[in-house]
């Protein structure tokens, strides 16, 4: 692989995980702050409208869920400095099992806020992919020569 080459998928990767890192502290800045359950009660003294946060109503198993994403981000990005610079194997490893970890829980809340993490899986995914490795590394892993027989 070139260099030009190398930088712009270096470039790319980077942008994809800022964009991964901003979309999942939206979706904790989301859960904080935005209104998403409405409620409604009837006394003697009339309607009381009542609305609250996914925080304020779920409490902090809610908190975990929706800063999972973000922590993932945050190792993912990591790995992908560490591979950029030549870093120890254990970068892939970690950042494949991160991001399979994400895209569970992706899938299992896919009816409630998986749908709104699933983005954040797809551009980590997208840009540990494009990192390229250090300069004068192979850009694919050896194969061994199986004898045919």
């Amino acid at each position: 692989m070139s260099s030009g080459v190398a930088s712009r998928r270096w470039r790319l990767a980077v942008r994809l995980t800022a964009a991964a890192l901003a979309w999942s502290l939206g979706v904790v800045l989301a859960a904080l702050l935005v209104p998403a359950y409405d409620a409604n009660s009837s006394s003697s003294q009339g309607l009381t409208l009542t609305r609250a946060t996914l925080i304020q109503s779920h409490g902090a198993r809610a908190l975990i869920l929706v800063a999972i994403p973000m922590i993932v981000s945050i190792v993912v990005a990591i790995a992908i400095y560490g591979k950029h610079r030549g870093a120890p194997a254990w970068n892939a490893p970690v950042a494949w099992v991160a991001i399979g970890l994400l895209a569970a829980e992706t899938l299992l809340g896919i009816l409630t806020l998986g749908v709104f993490i699933a983005p954040v899986a797809i551009l980590l995914a997208l840009s540990f992919r494009l990192v390229p490795g250090p300069a004068g590394a192979p850009d694919t892993p050896a194969r061994a020569l199986v004898p045919e027989t």
